[in-house]
């Protein structure tokens, strides 16, 4: 199920200065394994651009593989989800009749409403998933005072819609949702020249700790204390 979190913008178009229509951009939390199959399918696509950019340069994701990593992934302790989407088209009473937005369709066709702009998702890691994901036990020492840590495994927003904080907003909201978890750290890691992306940890209070990964020596860790 999709639950609406926040408002981002909003405001109204006349078509032919008639009938209301309305734009906007709104944030979405998923717990777990009910993400509809059409929102699914969009965050897997935008997955795929995205990493296939500079620094990243991964040009072997597809859609299916996507499909079965972000399912098992949301299927972890502690997993979160937020979605952002543009909707357009919707006046309130239509809007207020599908609260869950699991029958509004997705933005492609004549009658589509509604896109999905970005997706950030994470889970809960203790010192022997973290060896795992990183390859080595560098990061063990920032266990010792804490059983666990929130890591935030995914982070995209879509090429066109960059430069409006969606970014920010969406790391804002599951930071949130980790620290009202009951968890006292976040980390993540990302690429050494993904400028934007540090920038953004940078500003919401990560340090990078210099740690590197195994598989990918090009991405360090960043941690963030709640």
């Amino acid at each position: 199920m999709l639950i609406s979190i926040r408002l981002k913008e909003e405001h109204q178009v006349f078509a032919d200065g008639i009938e209301p229509v309305f734009k906007r951009v709104e944030f979405f939390r998923t717990s777990c394994d009910e993400v509809p199959e059409k929102i699914f399918s969009q965050c897997a696509h935008i997955y795929c651009d995205v990493w296939k950019e500079e620094p990243w340069n991964e040009d072997f994701w597809k859609p299916e593989e996507v499909w079965a990593d972000m399912s098992k992934e949301l299927s972890k302790e502690g997993a979160d989800c937020f979605i952002a989407f543009y909707i357009t088209g919707l006046n309130y009473c239509e809007y207020e009749n599908h609260h869950n937005l699991a029958d509004i369709p997705v933005v492609g066709t004549e009658k589509e409403r509604m896109m999905v702009l970005g997706f950030t998702w994470g889970y809960s890691v203790d010192m022997e998933e973290m060896r795992n994901i990183s390859g080595n036990d560098y990061l063990d020492e920032w266990f010792i005072s804490r059983k666990k840590m929130f890591y935030i495994d995914e982070l995209a927003v879509k090429r066109d819609y960059r430069g409006q904080k969606l970014g920010t907003e969406l790391s804002r909201l599951l930071i949130n949702s980790a620290k009202d978890q009951g968890f006292k750290a976040v980390i993540l890691r990302t690429d050494k020249k993904a400028v934007v992306a540090k920038k953004l940890y940078v500003k919401m209070g990560f340090k990078d700790l210099g740690i590197e990964d195994t598989t990918h020596p090009n991405r360090t860790y960043w941690l963030l204390e709640l």
